[in-house]
């Protein structure tokens, strides 16, 4: 009962006195900060043991052991064809009680822009983002993860930062199924709360001072997996793995970026992984018949795992992830070429003992 009543206070939508106008899209709703999810429709909120989700629920990093560090990088973004979006997350387990993490995310647009002063003087300046992140997660009891992450975001569109500080809530709920015939199952529901504080940065311009509000984004989602538990091919590892997900977001502060997602992921001996989704997102057209009012688009990657604490004396698991997509049409008449996203990964199980 005192789950469900969590899950339900998460999924009502905050009441907000501003409203979001768009600023720092391409930093919150562009490339996904994590490839796997990027891959599956990037839905993320309830996936577990992956560190590069931390960004859609900090609640996930309780779920991981020992020591993670995790980064990737994506590129480019549309008009911006040097753009950059790099992303270093960090954790280590303390206990079931606590875990910290650390990470970073940046994005630079990789393009210089002429500006003009307020006393008429020309410079050139690369436009870049940025955000700076303490996590604490926790699980109080079996199967249930908690997780708060403080931000420190800081923009500076035209050599002068301007920044502010936003806090994230989420949850998941793990469901164990008993194990029947070499086979496990289990479920998650997850939800977060991106900005759950209603921040936002005051932005100087010629004329006054702007409020803008960063984006309160809620996240509900479940996932389904399914691991083949009997050693077929290879006796330390799992023969089949598979995950199936779904996602449902909106924000609190706008009509638009409401989106339903769908992923689903089939990992072979631990090693090979193949991933496949679809996200459906509503988008604000500016009243311009020739932009696009939504995405509809099918994603896909792969990736591999190392699971050397299954195959050696060493307690450690590498992961490596990729995908290259096209970029979603935001114009009918505009197309760009496809974009990248890679992320690596390497997890040492401290205390681990080898199979």
């Amino acid at each position: 009962m005192k789950t469900l009543f969590l899950f339900t206070l998460l999924a009502l939508p905050f009441f907000s006195f501003g409203q979001y106008t768009g600023l720092a899209s391409e930093f919150f709703f562009g490339r996904h900060p994590s490839t796997r999810a990027e891959s599956m429709g990037q839905a993320g909120v309830s996936l577990t043991g992956d560190l590069s989700t931390v960004s859609t629920n900090p609640a996930s990093l309780a779920t991981i052991e020992g020591l993670a560090i995790n980064t990737a990088l994506a590129e480019p973004y549309y008009f911006f064809d040097k753009a950059e979006l790099t992303n270093i997350n960090m954790s280590f387990k303390l206990h079931d009680f606590l875990t910290i993490g650390a990470s970073r995310g940046h994005f630079n647009s990789g393009t210089e822009i002429t500006f003009v002063d307020e006393e008429g003087n020309m410079f050139s300046h690369t436009p870049n983002q940025s955000t700076y992140a303490l996590v604490l997660s926790s699980q109080p009891v079996k199967n249930l993860y908690f997780g708060i992450k403080t931000n420190y975001y800081t923009t500076n569109p035209s050599n002068e930062d301007f920044s502010t500080f936003y806090f994230d809530f989420g949850i998941i709920k793990r469901i164990q199924f008993p194990l029947k015939s070499f086979i496990r199952h289990s479920v998650n529901l997850g939800a977060s709360i991106a900005n759950f504080s209603n921040s936002s940065v005051e932005i100087e311009s010629l004329t006054e001072p702007l409020d803008e509000e960063l984006p309160m984004i809620n996240r509900l989602g479940a996932s389904y997996l399914l691991t083949l538990d009997k050693k077929y091919l290879v006796r330390s590892l799992n023969t089949l793995d598979f995950l199936l997900q779904s996602e449902f977001q909106f924000l609190a502060n706008s009509q638009y970026h409401t989106a339903y997602r769908v992923g689903a992921e089939l990992m072979l001996l631990e090693i090979l992984v193949l991933r496949a989704g679809y996200y459906h997102e509503k988008l604000d057209d500016h009243d311009n018949p020739s932009n696009r009012s939504e995405f509809s688009e099918l994603t896909y990657g792969y990736g591999f795992r190392i699971p050397l604490q299954k195959l050696t004396n060493v307690p450690l698991i590498a992961s490596f992830d990729y995908t290259n997509l096209p970029q979603p049409k935001t114009n009918e008449s505009v197309n760009f070429d496809n974009f990248s996203s890679y992320n690596l990964g390497v997890n040492w199980l401290l205390g681990h003992r080898s199979q």
